[in-house]
């Protein structure tokens, strides 16, 4: 019914309120992470060799994506040098999904 759109709007909500403030607790721990966009459950993550030159960390993307792959996550690497992690999982993305995701990125990050 009409009633299940609410919930889901809601949950959307909620879930992009989590993930922002990870992505911001990551990119403060993260060196890699040059810049983080996006609302709700669709974000860009940019990664960069060096933050003040902004030089693409196309090499670490591909490790990160394939280190997230391992642990049961998907995402995507777009962006003219392939350096943007695409982050768009599903409406139904509740806390524990956002907190695997945001524990599989930091575990990632760091081995990249």
């Amino acid at each position: 019914g009409l009633g299940d759109g609410g919930h889901v709007l809601e949950n959307v909500k909620a879930s992009g309120a989590h993930l922002a403030a990870g992505f911001r607790e990551l990119a403060a721990r993260h060196e890699l992470i040059g810049d983080v966009r996006g609302k709700g459950l669709f974000w860009g993550l940019e990664l960069v060799e060096d933050r003040t030159a902004k030089v693409p960390a196309a090499a670490q993307t591909a490790r990160v994506v394939e280190r997230m792959r391992e642990a049961g996550v998907l995402i995507a690497k777009v962006g003219l040098h392939r350096n943007i992690l695409k982050i768009r999982p599903p409406l139904v993305f509740a806390a524990e999904h956002c907190d695997l995701l945001l524990r599989a990125l930091d575990a990632a990050l760091a081995d990249a």
